[in-house]
């Protein structure tokens, strides 16, 4: 079976970059949905993430594991922000999760068009 495109390293920093600066999630919010993410954990992560952002409560380990603990645990947050030392490169890496995202639908729409049985007799 072919692994669809993903990054695993981006979705980790882009997760560890908001933990380490919460305002950073405005740089990506237009651009990134947490439906862009392969990860569902991580999806889940950072549509809580968002959420908590829109009611302006502080984006940190504490609060995330606050809002729903099991979902912190299994993303393994600390992990994600040792990934990062700074928040200042999340355009970059919410770009590539972006990028990504859009490849993966473009391979699943190829693929539904690929074996679609074709139509006879159709006009156009």
């Amino acid at each position: 079976m072919i692994s669809l495109p993903h990054s695993k390293e981006a979705e980790m920093a882009v997760l560890g970059s908001v933990l380490i600066d919460d305002q950073a999630i405005d740089a990506i919010r237009d651009f990134v949905a947490s439906k862009d993410f392969y990860f569902d954990i991580y999806a889940k992560v950072y549509s809580i993430m968002c959420e908590m952002r829109e009611q302006n409560i502080a984006i940190d380990l504490m609060t995330i594991r606050h809002k729903n603990l099991a979902a912190a645990a299994d993303a393994g947050l600390n992990e994600c922000i040792s990934k990062v030392s700074t928040a200042l490169h999340i355009f970059e890496y919410g770009r590539t999760v972006a990028k990504l995202s859009l490849e993966r639908q473009i391979l699943r729409q190829c693929t539904i068009a690929a074996t679609e049985p074709t139509r006879e007799n159709v006009d156009i």
